[in-house]
């Protein structure tokens, strides 16, 4: 996704948040180990179309918050409309201001990766702790070899559909920053390039002024003398 809206001071910045949950714990014994393992499947199935619901909210938000208008640019870009200002200062000023939102951006960007990783322990231990919690209730009890094997392979199972949907739920964390930082960047050049023309074309008025003032000066002290 690229959306390229061009209106002046247009900064895509607002915060985003990607819910993750864990599916609840069960026990297992004897025969109900393959019954309850094709159950915990589902429910991870669930929660991935729920986290993945999540990161497509992040996707859709991006135009949205294209839409809001920076109030920063836009009263600096009025000064293009009344020559006031040298060149050089409003440029100083357009120079920090986009600095201080790419900053932002980046902070941002920051924040929801920590707390994407943090999320994503927090359930790798839950996960991990249900699953030491089933061995140990299922030890309790006499199984035969052939029921203690079909338990153990359930678990790794679920070990490996839980890695994977952690694993398909980060590449999809990642692909959505990476749709939000290009749209980002897009946003900043087509600004940059905006304001590069009206501070052209200011330039050029801001000459014209400063040299219409001097030859009022000149003429006025001519009169004087």
């Amino acid at each position: 996704m690229k959306s390229h809206l061009k209106s002046v001071g247009r900064f895509c910045l607002s915060g985003i948040a990607v819910a993750l949950f864990v599916s609840g714990c069960a026990i297992f014994t004897g025969h109900q180990a393959k019954n309850q393992s094709d159950s915990d499947m589902s429910d991870a199935d669930v929660s991935l179309k729920s986290d993945r619901a999540e990161i497509e909210k992040l996707r859709k938000s991006i135009p949205e918050d294209r839409r809001k208008q920076n109030d920063e640019l836009k009263s600096l870009l009025h000064f293009f409309g009344e020559v006031r200002l040298p060149p050089e200062t409003i440029q100083e000023k357009y120079e920090r201001m986009f600095e201080h939102e790419r900053d932002k951006f980046d902070h941002q960007k920051e924040r929801a990766r920590e707390k994407f990783d943090r999320q994503e322990q927090k359930e790798r231990d839950a996960f991990e702790k249900k699953l030491k919690d089933e061995r140990r209730e299922y030890l309790k009890e006499h199984h035969s070899s052939k029921e203690r094997e079909q338990f153990f392979s359930d678990q790794e199972d679920k070990r490996e559909s839980f890695n994977n949907d952690e694993l398909e739920k980060r590449d999809e964390f990642d692909s959505a920053w990476r749709e939000k930082s290009d749209d980002f960047n897009s946003d900043m050049n087509d600004k940059r390039q905006e304001f590069t023309e009206q501070f052209r074309e200011y330039t050029v008025r801001y000459k014209a002024w400063k040299k219409s003032l001097r030859e009022k000066n000149e003429q006025n002290e001519q009169n004087e003398q």
